[in-house]
């Protein structure tokens, strides 16, 4: 039996005749008759050093990009029906990918960047849906008038954080914000001064 666990003997006595208990996602499963004995359950994490390691031990990831599709050529190279890619499509097809990755444009990648930094600290500071909405409109007019370039990011993001606390009147400080981000108190002050004086009078606030 492959990888067998913790599944009692009585257990396989209730399986077919050749039970071969393996792990399916996080099951106990027997794979000659299909029956599910139990969950296996992980209380420790393994690091990962190959490219083998990192696939088989990954269970999330960010999800980084909510705008538009992207082509992306998957490490085992391939197709949708898990059929090996030949050198001439691998070659094509890591070509398409470079060229569509070079067409995006500033914009998007600033987004890309700004929106999983935006999400995880609203979650440290257990902000709202709305609170979290208006920093992200107010984030995204900034980016559109290109303020954030040669600037920091993460100064803006805090910034246009804050202003929507204020806005919707959330008891939340700045000085929480500053603890969180590790970002130098100026360069906040700073993004702040930018969105007073150029965005927040274009959305009215």
């Amino acid at each position: 039996m492959s990888r067998k666990s913790s599944v009692k003997i009585e257990d396989e006595k209730k399986c077919c005749d050749n039970p071969h208990i393996d792990i399916q996602d996080g099951y106990n499963v027997c794979l000659n008759c299909g029956v599910v004995f139990d969950v296996t359950y992980s209380n420790e994490e393994r690091r990962a050093f190959t490219s083998d390691e990192i696939v088989k031990r990954k269970r999330t990831e960010p999800c980084w990009r909510k705008f538009g599709t992207r082509t992306i050529i998957p490490s085992d190279r391939k197709d949708s029906k898990g059929n090996l890619l030949g050198p001439e499509k691998k070659k094509l097809y890591s070509r398409l990918s470079k060229i569509h990755s070079s067409l995006i444009t500033g914009l998007e990648r600033n987004l890309w960047l700004a929106r999983p930094i935006m999400k995880s600290l609203s979650s440290n500071l257990n902000l709202p849906r709305y609170v979290y909405k208006t920093a992200w409109k107010i984030y995204i007019t900034a980016a559109k008038k290109k303020m954030t370039m040669g600037r920091s990011v993460e100064g803006f993001i805090a910034a246009a954080l804050y202003v929507a606390i204020r806005v919707h009147d959330y008891t939340i400080f700045l000085d929480e914000i500053h603890d969180l981000t590790l970002i130098p108190r100026r360069v906040i002050f700073k993004s702040l001064g930018h969105l007073i004086r150029k965005v927040l009078p274009e959305l009215d606030i």
